[in-house]
């Protein structure tokens, strides 16, 4: 891995850490482009607009963060299980593009956990170690 590619992952992860655990909206104009761009369909764009969602996030909202499965140049997807976000349980896939040092656009994809019990396939979607493997 690039020394490029292992600053994006370090970025990536201090901007899920400072948005999901910390609540920090002022960490959203130092680590997010000010083009930004969310592909998301229930989001309005802009920094500005994703500081404010950042400030009003309830206490009960968190990521967990799992395995970074890419950091490859300019993008670093992470699979992960948000908390609080919906009124289940989710895990998520997210992409970022990185530019000149700050997230310029990201992509989210979630659903819902299952219970191993629950699963047909008897196998966790997420683990918790994952982020140590």
């Amino acid at each position: 891995m690039t020394a490029k590619e292992e600053r994006n992952k370090t970025l990536v992860l201090e901007a899920i850490t400072s948005v999901f655990q910390r609540k920090d909206s002022l960490s959203v104009e130092r680590l997010y482009a000010a083009y930004f761009i969310h592909h998301d369909p229930d989001l309005r764009q802009g920094r500005q607009v994703f500081a404010k969602i950042v400030a009003k996030l309830p206490s009960t909202v968190s990521y967990e963060p799992g395995l970074i499965i890419i950091a490859e140049g300019d993008y670093v997807a992470l699979h992960g299980r948000l908390h609080g976000w919906a009124t289940h349980l989710q895990i998520v896939i997210d992409i970022f593009r990185v530019e000149d040092g700050k997230l310029a656009e990201h992509w989210t994809v979630r659903q819902n956990d299952i219970a191993v019990e629950s699963a047909r396939s008897k196998v966790a979607m997420f683990s918790p170690d994952e982020a140590s493997l």
